[in-house]
């Protein structure tokens, strides 16, 4: 049925209508059809005000396949493959949705520009929000927890977000208690700020693949792996992140050449404060703080003097050699 029409009913709309006309849900629903409700026409809204659209444990809840200037708000979506799923389009938004116990995403967005995703929760799936190959969008407020990782799943499940692309702005979002990483970031020529990674099975926030990019004023606490590690990385700058009480390292980079890692703090983390890989090169430190960690303030896998630039160590728990610590047998006792 198309929603929208003359003929058809504005309101309450059956499951796997096509809506083509701004819609509000008037009450929950049960859906045996693959998609709950299909996005038909450019420039509307779809407002449930807290309503919830419940699957069967297959398709997706709400589906916007190319259709721009779209608003999807107060919408409750679970029990889908796909809680809300939107691609191939620009000028969307996503707002104060929440997406529980969808098998896959909670919310997949691919190529998704010029958009905003703002205020949205997710728990309960692989992975709570993921977002590929999409350009120029704010990703802010958002809560992804208690995405689980199935046995043999892909490498990236179990993440609370995973947002790839270009010139995005990652802002003030929460990751906690999901299997994998909190945030999983393949990013370049965007901002990542006040973002809260916690008790994540995997890293706090991990950026791979990824150039230009700023992170500031982020915080990784209490998870299972690194607090933050950046992988083939190059041309970003960490600013002022924190990094306390993981399980492994506070900051870890691997592969990871020609950053800046300015004034972050590392404190109380299993292993280093901060951890450079022999194949990490070219990077400046500079005015960063280490303390309380249970193995290196800082550990230089280079080799490579002057890396590291007044660089405050407080007071290691442990402390095993000395405050910066080289391969062995580089440079003479």
């Amino acid at each position: 049925m198309v929603i929208g029409s003359p003929d058809a009913v504005a309101l309450n709309p059956p499951c796997g209508s096509t809506l083509v006309a701004n819609t509000t849900l008037t009450g929950s629903i049960s859906c045996a059809t693959l998609i709950g409700y299909n996005v038909g026409a450019p420039g509307i809204t779809i407002n449930c005000k807290s309503a919830t659209i419940t699957g069967s444990g297959t398709g997706t809840g709400i589906f916007d396949n190319g259709f721009p200037n779209v608003v999807i708000k107060g919408c409750t979506v679970k029990n889908f493959y796909y809680g809300i799923g939107v691609v191939f389009t620009k000028n969307v938004t996503l707002s104060r949705n929440k997406a529980y116990n969808n098998l896959y995403c909670g919310f997949v967005v691919g190529a998704m520009n010029d958009s905003l995703v703002t205020r949205n929760y997710a728990t309960g799936s692989r992975s709570g929000f993921f977002v590929n190959d999409t350009d120029n969008t704010v990703i802010s407020f958002n809560v992804a927890t208690a995405s689980v990782s199935p046995v043999g799943g892909p490498s990236n499940s179990g993440d609370g977000f995973d947002i790839y692309g270009i010139n995005n702005q990652v802002l003030s979002n929460l990751a906690t208690v999901n299997s994998g990483d909190g945030f999983a970031l393949a990013l370049h020529s965007s901002t990542v700020l006040g973002n809260v990674a916690t008790a994540n099975g995997k890293a706090g926030l991990s950026l791979g693949n990824s150039a230009t990019t700023t992170m500031f004023h982020n915080m990784a606490t209490k998870n299972l792996q690194d607090g933050f590690i950046l992988t083939s990385s190059s041309n970003d700058v960490l600013i002022d992140n924190g990094a306390t009480s993981n399980t492994v390292n506070g900051f870890h980079f691997s592969n990871a050449k020609s950053n800046n890692i300015i004034q972050n703090t590392a404190s109380k983390n299993g292993l280093d404060g901060f951890h450079f890989e022999s194949n990490s090169t070219s990077n400046q430190v500079i005015d960063n703080r280490s303390y309380l960690n249970t193995r290196y303030r800082c550990y230089d896998g280079t080799g490579v003097t002057g890396l590291v630039l007044n660089f405050y160590v407080l007071n290691n728990g442990t402390p095993v050699g000395p405050a910066f610590s080289f391969p062995p047998g580089l440079f003479p006792a």
